[in-house]
């Protein structure tokens, strides 16, 4: 893909008036269809696989899991109703106390469902020019392009600028980085900010500055993607910025809960990761834990969820897995020493949290195991790191337990152990899994992953 040039950005002639303080007591139109409004160039457009839209891998049958996922996060629940409760019931007392045959019958039965798939729907991502524009931290979500009369919420849709109070920058150009998730911008990095903002440096020419979210930290985490410090622009502490030409990445339809590829996701992780760990060296099976974190999903009964663990790996005819290790955050870890730790993983599992992030690290192939929760309230179980895993050719497979995102997670005990010892018995990698990934080396550095910050 070649990057686009100054004429491709200026094509449209475009004449602007000195920025004015906007009124925010204004009621203004949001923007949710950008061939609604002719003004709106778009600059570049690529199509890519949706795999949001793709059923995750569980050993539960679709339609009984459906009964607890949100059609909204997992479409794929949309076409999936329980139509027998029987059903139900006699899964579940197949799965209570599994057998060694079961568990495999029924990581088979998940993985024969995934390799009948199609390739499902695609979405577009688009490079969009909104003229005459200001983009701020915002008032809730970061990142909304707007104007006297109106708010591109085409992608950060539900964002409400906070219209430009304090001083105001102006450009003739400049690129929005601040991503959907812009308002948690060391939560979302790696799946969300990180790849956004490469896909912007990956299209546009080099003196195009990108607006960002910047913190030391970020900083430093630029810098090993090998951006360079003098492109990122951050926003006037209070104040916004203002250009002839605002760019913005768009994802169609319109709202989607993916807004990249593949492509833009496996970029990061190529500027990250070290060499992966030849196979006989992923000898870890790693549990991701939220102990610190009470009350927010951390697993009430994690010491005999861990003890079930440590039985399932002595379980295991050598050579095999042969640590468990638990992994409560990196505070003060250098960034290669975690690289190198994930890299080695041969599987992870945990309550649903932001430590999953560490997933840029793992081999492709490497499965995971999330233990998410039944409860919609306050919010239902997300799918993202179903698509990240996806993106980066991670299998990755589904257990529900009792309890909530803001609230205690039960984890079904046996079932998780029966599914991670059906796992490392197959040994496999999925079909389609990515193992001809390029991977650039990794500098030491100082930043740590820590679990706190990274907690979505």
């Amino acid at each position: 893909m070649a990057k686009l040039s100054l004429a491709d950005l200026t094509a449209t002639p475009v004449t602007c008036s000195p920025p004015v303080s906007v009124d925010g007591s204004r009621t203004r139109r949001r923007v949710y269809n950008i061939t609604s409004d002719p003004d709106l160039s778009v600059i570049w457009s690529q199509s890519f696989r949706a795999f949001a839209e793709e059923e995750p891998l569980s050993v539960m049958p679709p339609d009984i899991l459906c009964r607890w996922l949100s059609p909204q996060q997992f479409p794929f629940c949309r076409s999936h109703r329980l139509e027998h409760i029987d059903r139900q019931r006699q899964w579940r007392s197949a799965i209570v106390h599994p057998s060694d045959t079961a568990s495999s019958a029924a990581v088979e039965a998940a993985e024969s469902r995934a390799s009948r798939r199609s390739a499902g729907p695609r979405n577009t991502l688009m490079l969009v020019s909104m003229p005459c524009a200001f983009v701020d931290s915002g008032a809730n979500y970061a990142g909304a392009l707007y104007d006297a009369t109106r708010i591109l919420n085409a992608q950060h849709r539900g964002a409400t600028p906070r219209y430009a109070r304090g001083p105001v920058r102006r450009y003739e150009i400049a690129a929005v980085g601040l991503t959907p998730y812009g308002h948690l911008p060391d939560a979302h990095f790696y799946a969300s900010t990180a790849p956004w903002v490469l896909q912007l440096v990956h299209l546009l020419p080099p003196n195009v500055p990108i607006l960002v979210a910047l913190s030391s930290r970020l900083r430093e985490l630029y810098a090993h993607l090998g951006v360079d410090a003098e492109r990122l622009h951050e926003l006037p502490p209070n104040g916004a910025a203002y250009a002839d030409r605002l760019l913005s990445l768009v994802t169609t339809p319109f709202g989607a809960l993916e807004p990249l590829g593949a492509a833009a996701l496996r970029r990061v992780r190529t500027r990250f990761v070290p060499v992966p760990a030849p196979p006989e060296q992923r000898t870890r099976l790693i549990y991701l834990s939220r102990r610190s974190l009470s009350p927010r999903r951390n697993l009430r009964n994690e010491i005999e969820l861990l003890a079930a663990l440590r039985h399932t790996l002595q379980l295991q005819p050598a050579p095999a897995v042969h640590t468990l290790e638990v992994f409560d955050g990196a505070s003060g870890q250098r960034l290669v020493d975690v690289a190198r730790r994930f890299s080695q993983a041969a599987m992870l599992t945990g309550p649903h949290g932001g430590a999953f992030l560490n997933a840029i690290y793992c081999s492709p192939g490497t499965p995971i195991v999330e233990i998410g929760y039944k409860s919609a309230s306050p919010m239902a179980y997300p799918s993202y790191y179903h698509t990240m895993a996806r993106r980066l050719g991670l299998a990755f497979w589904v257990v529900l337990g009792e309890g909530a995102y803001d609230r205690p997670i039960t984890a079904p005990v046996s079932e998780v152990a029966a599914l991670v010892g059906a796992l490392l018995a197959r040994g496999r990698r999925p079909a389609g899994s990515d193992h001809k990934a390029v991977y650039a080396p990794l500098e030491k550095t100082t930043v740590g992953i820590d679990e706190d910050n990274f907690a979505p």
